[in-house]
């Protein structure tokens, strides 16, 4: 889609490279979300204090991800990987839209 504006868009290439599986989720995320909206705010919370703990502390981070998934990855390789910003949402938890996990949940 080189040289298309947004403009030139329909609202089926938007979707274009999202399977349908990925809009199920956001799909049952919004329905459950407008159910459920103060425990909605909840995890939203929760999930926002999790990224900033990630995003302040990555060594303790990555050591907690390789205890509870029972990795044999290094620790530096995965703290390496959550502070890029290019790979780990985490360190974007000041702009969300970033961040697949929070911009489904808002």
């Amino acid at each position: 889609m080189s040289d298309v504006t947004v403009a030139d868009l329909r609202p089926v290439d938007l979707f274009a490279d999202i399977d349908d599986a990925q809009l199920a989720e956001w799909a049952a995320v919004a329905r459950w979300r407008e159910a459920n909206p103060q425990l909605y705010q909840v995890v939203y919370a929760a999930v926002l204090e999790a990224n900033d703990f990630i995003a302040k502390n990555p060594r303790e981070a990555a050591e907690i991800f390789v205890k509870v998934e029972n990795t044999r990855m290094p620790v530096p390789f995965i703290e390496k990987m959550i502070s890029d910003p290019e790979f780990s949402a985490a360190s974007t938890t000041t702009t969300p839209k970033l961040n697949p996990l929070i911009t489904r949940l808002r």
